[in-house]
């Protein structure tokens, strides 16, 4: 008999937890059925407001009795305090007043909800990194590889004595990703101005937002290390926005076929490098001769 009360216990409070579930589960859900409708949402949030009143009506009631006024005028103005609308003394005035606020409602929801859009907008736009770039003798990179973050911890070092230098990498990957690979693996001490725009390097109107005409230097960084043909799409590209063959292009190359080409380019300054072999060319020395790896490198980088 013990043991059976127990189980009725039990079960009794499993029910009413059900229950208490499942009475969520109704309001969760008709809330979301009704914030995916805006109309009814509205209405919603109307019939809440006039639900809350009644609960504070109810307290101001028996907290305070003994005013002359009645439950209703009440329930009322505590309507009117949650919507922020006027009270009115009769139900006619009321009803204008609510009819005031619902017109000043619509009218100004209207003009936030274009505010808002418009803000969005243009905040979406600079998370994509399409905003274009008004610098002037700033160090613009095209292309991404892995590369790039001891270029410009390099490019830090050779302008410690140059203030505000500005380095802007442009690349097909989204905006975002580069910033976040920027922070994680570049040192935040570095005195570079990092900017980053995202776009097709090919296309010289998507070009033309980094303001390559205005650069002090361009580098095109090969993107797979296999093929060159991004890397002489994209300087063909430049080639007809700079008209100025004094700033340089180094051009990242993997095919020496592709060398004599790019120098017999008129009207602009490339200097391709063969990055395969001087990798190779150090690579072979080092192994000749123990330490020439590190006299190499400090003679080809920029620290001291």
């Amino acid at each position: 008999m013990k043991s059976t009360g127990q189980g009725s216990i039990i079960g009794n409070k499993k029910s009413e937890e059900k229950s208490e579930v499942s009475f969520k589960r109704k309001v969760k859900y008709y809330f979301n059925s009704a914030l995916s409708k805006t109309p009814y949402f509205v209405i919603f949030l109307i019939i809440t407001a006039f639900i809350l009143g009644l609960l504070m009506a109810i307290i101001q009631y028996y907290v305070d009795a003994s005013t002359d006024v009645t439950f209703f005028d009440k329930w009322w103005d505590s309507v009117t305090k949650i919507l922020g609308l006027g009270s009115g003394a009769t139900w006619a005035k009321r009803l204008i007043a609510f009819m005031f606020w619902a017109f000043g409602i619509a009218i100004s929801g209207t003009v936030i909800g274009f505010i808002a859009t418009g803000i969005k907008g243009l905040v979406e736009k600079l998370k994509k990194g399409k905003s274009p770039i008004i610098s002037k003798n700033h160090i613009l990179i095209i292309g991404w590889s892995d590369s790039i973050f001891a270029i410009l911890k390099e490019l830090s070092i050779a302008n410690e004595n140059v203030k505000n230098t500005t380095v802007v990498i442009f690349s097909s990957l989204k905006n975002e990703k580069m910033e976040d690979e920027i922070t994680a693996k570049i040192n935040s001490k570095l005195n570079l101005k990092i900017i980053t725009r995202s776009g097709d390097s090919s296309n010289p109107i998507e070009l033309e937002i980094v303001n390559p005409k205005e650069a002090k230097t361009i580098l095109v960084l090969s993107q797979d290390n296999i093929s060159d043909s991004q890397v002489i799409i994209s300087i063909l590209a430049l080639a007809s926005l700079i008209k100025n063959n004094t700033i340089p292009i180094i051009a990242q190359i993997n095919d020496a076929i592709h060398i004599k080409n790019l120098e017999s380019l008129k009207n602009i300054n490339v200097v391709p490098v063969l990055s395969k072999n001087i990798i190779t060319n150090v690579t072979a020395q080092t192994l000749r001769q123990k330490g020439i790896g590190a006299i190499i490198l400090d003679l080809l980088d920029f620290d001291g």
